[in-house]
């Protein structure tokens, strides 16, 4: 009895090309939970349930995460400014000694 080949269109070229460019794909998987992560953490952390939500829902192969992180996560400048002028009073203290 002989197998059927359900799927005659596939030949070994289509392996050939997918082991070229699986290391791509690999580095691709990785990049997008890697950006989906930092924007999850970075919603939760500013109450956005919103973009919470919709960044888990949806599968956009890391547009989302990167439009997100972009566009619309809120930097918080104040917190910059007060470390870097703690850093500096520190440093001047140290000066003075």
């Amino acid at each position: 009895m002989q197998l059927i080949n359900s799927a005659p269109y596939m030949s070994n070229d289509f392996l050939s090309i997918f082991g070229t460019f699986a290391s791509a794909f690999i580095f691709l998987i990785i990049l997008d939970g890697v950006l989906k992560a930092i924007s999850l953490w970075k919603a939760a952390r500013a109450n956005q349930l919103v973009w919470f939500v919709v960044l888990i829902i949806f599968n956009t192969v890391g547009i989302l995460p990167i439009v997100y992180l972009l566009f619309f996560v809120k930097k918080d400048e104040n917190k910059v400014v007060a470390s870097i002028k703690k850093t500096a009073k520190k440093t001047i203290k140290r000066l003075k000694r």
